[in-house]
Formats: structure tokens, sequence, C-alpha cells
């Protein structure tokens, strides 16, 4: 046979060998395909050679026990240290049900009933999640993330104010700071002067005239309240919301329909807060816009429906000149 003609043959069987079928009763790795002799590892009815039964996360045989997870196998270790849904609360591992906060957390539901929920961002609090926080002395829980940035001193507050106005006056909402006295008070302070029922209470405006005897106006003056301890992006939201109605009132809409005038004034905070991207500004956005007070809430995205038609200057055309929204919205 010359050397080519036994090149062919054994090409033919070589080619012969690899279609035979497998034998039944004969075992196949799910891994390399070949045929399994002696020893293997059964999982599920599924064989494989002992050196082929790997993690899917190390990737190194597995000769003891095992967890699976998603149709995968992993060394016990490996599942619980890298793998496993950890509560991010208290740390355990989750088994079942579990509840996922905006920030993409996972809790025990138990957590509901035995942790303390943060007022502001809505994580519960633990040392290795929000670094921990505090109760302030009016009864409020905030975290150690969002106490980072809290609004607690007269300079700060300006400061923000300042910046807030800047942005709406970019809209075409301008307010004169130099005729507004702005005061941070505690949550007692301000349920005290403004009742405890008041809508989320974390500002106020307290706008006062004196008239001459005969009508003239001898005397205006607005008194803006600010919620002490806030995060930053909470107190831009409540400036923004509180200067609105500064202007409001200083083109002479003392009584504008609630829905109209919080809706706007909730609007123009949802404006402003647009100049700080970010996760934390998506989720005081997000809570503007689940709101499901009719007030503040159906009144905001009534208005962003009607100044999203009209356009922003023709909407604060009509805040500025009529009580209520347009038929239709």
């Amino acid at each position: 046979m010359s050397p080519r003609s036994a090149i062919f043959a054994l090409l033919a069987l070589l080619i012969l060998v690899s279609v035979l079928p497998v034998q039944a009763g004969e075992r196949v790795c799910q891994q390399c395909g070949g045929v399994i002799e002696g020893a293997r590892v059964e999982v599920d009815g599924v064989c494989y050679h002992p050196d082929h039964f790997t993690c899917a996360y190390c990737r190194r045989p597995i000769t003891g026990g095992y967890t699976m997870f998603d149709g995968l196998a992993y060394h016990t270790n490996c599942y619980e240290r890298n793998i496993a849904l950890r509560c991010a609360h208290c740390g355990d591992i989750i088994n079942g049900e579990y509840l996922v906060d905006h920030w993409g957390n996972a809790y025990h539901p138990r957590h509901q009933r035995d942790a303390t929920q943060c007022k502001y961002c809505g994580r519960y609090i633990s040392d290795h999640l929000t670094w921990g926080g505090e109760t302030y002395r009016d009864g409020r829980h905030i975290c150690g993330l969002c106490v980072e940035t809290a609004v607690s001193y007269d300079s700060e507050a300006a400061e923000v104010m300042d910046e807030v106005a800047a942005f709406l006056a970019e809209i075409g909402i301008v307010v004169d700071q130099s005729q507004i006295d702005l005061h941070l008070i505690d949550l007692v302070q301000m349920q005290s002067k403004f009742g405890k029922q008041s809508h989320n209470l974390r500002g106020y405006v307290d706008y006062r005239e004196k008239s001459t005897f005969f009508g003239a106006i001898k005397e205006s003056k607005t008194d803006v309240y600010l919620l002490t301890g806030m995060p930053r992006l909470h107190a831009v939201a409540t400036l923004a919301h509180e200067l609105t109605h500064v202007w409001q009132y200083k083109h002479g809409q003392m009584e504008n329909d609630p829905t109209f005038s919080e809706g706007s004034c909730n609007y123009a905070a949802f404006l402003v807060l647009l100049n700080y991207p970010g996760e934390e500004t998506e989720y005081v956005v997000e809570s503007l816009l689940a709101d499901e007070d009719p007030v503040y809430g159906d009144g905001f995205r009534r208005v962003m429906t009607y100044a999203e038609s009209v356009g922003t200057q023709n909407w604060l055309a009509r805040l500025g000149e009529n009580d209520k929204l347009p038929s239709g919205y």
C-alpha cells in the first residue's frame, strides 16, 4: 500500500470511529462528551467524569458537598461567600421572598418590623450599608449616607437658597431674596407653627402685609421656614417649592386653587432638580411622581402635563394671572 493510500485509510477509520454511536448502558460526561469508564459523578441524572464536575465560580473539581443555583453547581463555600443573595441590613443569606429598595438592596421581609428606615432615602439603617445613622430630637431617623449632606446650619441653608433662586430665575421665576428671611427649624417647631396635618411638612412661607388707613401697602414681610437636617437635595426641592410660592404671592396670587398652586411649586422643584443629575435626584423625583396626595401629587402631574403641552413661559403666565388650570388638565 502506498503512503497516500495508507493516509486515506487512516482518515476513513477515524471518521468511522467518530460516528460510532454510544452503546447502551454507557455513560457520557456532560462536560467533555466522552464515555465514562469507572468512577463518575451523577447529578440529577447527568453524569460527569470526577475531574469534570467543577464549581461554576472557582472552576475547581467538586469533591464534597455542593450547592445548586440556577442550574449550576458550586462549592457550598463559594456559593455562600460569592453568589448567595444576602440581606443588606443583617448580612444573612436570603432564602425565599425578599424586599428590594430603590437602590437595589435586598432585605429580609422581617426588617419591615425590626429595622429603622431612613426617612430620606428609604434604606434600612445599618453600620455596613449606611454607615449607621442617627435620630433627631424631633424623632426623624436619618442614615449616615444622608446625614453627610444634611443642611443643618443657617449658612448652609442660605447657600442652598442662593443656588436654587439662580436656577429658578433661569426659567422665569425671579424672587428678591433680600426681602426674604430664612429660618431653619425642627419638625416639632414646624408642626407647632403650621399644624401637624400639613402635607409632608418640610417648608413653609409666611407672607404678611401691613397696609395704611387708605389701603396702600405700607410693609410686606416674607419668612421662609425650612426643616433643618434634611439632605441637601431634599432642601433644594423644598426651597424651590417655597420660593415658587413667594413668586406667586408677589404676583398677587394669594388664593390660587391649591392643586394649581402646590402642583406648580412641585413642578418648579422638579425643574430645579434636573440641574443635579444622579441617583439621589432620581429618588427625590420618583417620590414627587409617586405622591398619591390629590393636591401635591396629582396637582404636580397635572401641571407637568399642562406645562409640557404649552411651554414653560405660558405655564408661568397663567400661574401669575389665573387661579386655576384650564379645563382639560
